[in-house]
C-alpha cells in the first residue's frame, strides 16, 4: 500500500499503515502524523483539553487527569464539575501544579454559587488565570429585566422596541398580510 498523504487530521486513515506495508515506511508514517498535528493544532504549546477526577474543597477546585500535566500551558481548557458549590473567589489546581485563580468569562472574581455541583464547566488558561468559557446560571439568574411595558393605550398593532435604555412602541411597517406572508406570521 502506498504511504498516506495527509495534511489534516480529517485526512488520516485509522487502518494505516496496513500490516503489509514495509516497515521502512514507518518513519514516513510518523512524520505524516506529526505534520497533520502541527498543521491542525497550531498555537498550542502543551496540553489542549484536560479532564479527570474532580475534587477539592469550597473555592479550591482540583482536577486529577489520568496522565498528570507537567506545566500549565496557555489556551489549554479544563473541563470539570465542582464537588461543592463556591462561596466566592475560587482557584483551580490541576495535577497539583499549584492553585490558579478561576474567574468568570469576563475575568471577574466568582461570586457565591457561580459553580454548582453536577454542572459541567469549561475554563481556558490565559497564562495567569483560568477563565470560564461561558456564563454561569447564577450570573443569568442575577440579570435584571423590566417587567412593565410602556403605556399600552392607543398602541394596538404596534410592537415594543428599545434604544438600549428606554422601551417605546413602534408602528408596524406595511400591512399585516404582507408581514404574515413574508415573515412567517400566522
Amino acid at each position: 500500500m502506498s504511504l498516506e498523504a495527509a495534511n489534516h487530521i480529517s485526512q488520516l486513515v485509522a487502518t494505516n499503515p496496513a500490516p503489509a506495508d514495509p516497515k521502512s515506511q514507518g518513519d514516513d508514517h510518523i512524520r505524516g502524523i506529526k505534520r497533520t498535528l502541527l498543521n491542525d493544532l497550531q498555537g498550542f504549546a502543551g496540553a489542549i483539553l484536560i479532564g479527570g477526577a474532580d475534587g477539592g474543597v469550597t473555592n479550591a477546585y482540583t482536577v486529577t487527569p489520568a496522565n498528570p500535566l507537567d506545566i500549565y500551558s496557555t489556551r489549554m481548557t479544563v473541563v470539570f464539575s465542582p464537588v461543592v458549590p463556591n462561596t466566592g473567589a475560587a482557584t483551580m489546581n490541576i495535577s497539583t501544579l499549584g492553585p490558579v485563580p478561576l474567574r468568570s468569562v469576563s475575568g471577574a472574581e466568582l461570586t457565591n454559587n457561580d459553580l454548582v455541583p453536577g454542572a459541567i464547566y469549561a475554563a481556558m488558561y490565559t497564562g495567569s488565570e483560568f477563565r470560564l468559557t461561558g456564563i454561569t446560571k447564577n450570573y443569568a439568574d442575577q440579570l435584571s429585566f423590566v417587567t412593565t411595558l410602556p403605556q399600552q393605550a392607543g398602541n394596538a398593532g404596534k410592537f415594543v422596541t428599545t434604544d438600549g435604555t428606554n422601551a417605546t412602541w413602534a408602528p408596524v411597517i406595511g400591512n399585516s398580510l404582507y408581514l404574515n406572508a413574508n415573515f412567517g406570521g400566522y
